[in-house]
């Protein structure tokens, strides 16, 4: 689940042109995410798939999260489909002020 919830968005945004900014859609689940780096294949662990999926949705918002502060990337908000606009970017233009 690690591959491509997380390293394969990572991977896409590294290889196409910079843009203004990137918006990183998630879920609400990563409340219940684990941020430990250790056992990302959950390969020692018990297979649990909706912790594996909230692990890696907060592992998608660190990677936004680190994007937006990083000065070679572009802004980039995290988001949830279902999760009211908390960032002050309702119509999602511009740049979202959430960091």
């Amino acid at each position: 689940m690690f591959a491509v919830h997380v390293v394969a968005p990572y991977l896409l945004t590294a290889f196409i042109e910079r843009p203004d900014r990137l918006i990183y859609l998630g879920s609400s689940m990563h409340t219940g995410g684990d941020a430990s780096l250790d056992d990302l294949q959950w390969e020692r662990r018990r297979w649990n798939g909706s912790q594996a999926y909230s692990d890696s949705t907060l592992h998608d918002t660190m990677l936004a999260a680190g994007r937006s502060r990083s000065r070679a990337g572009p802004s980039g908000c995290p988001r949830s489909p279902a999760a009211r606009c908390t960032c002050g970017n309702h119509g999602l233009s511009g740049t979202c002020s959430a960091r």
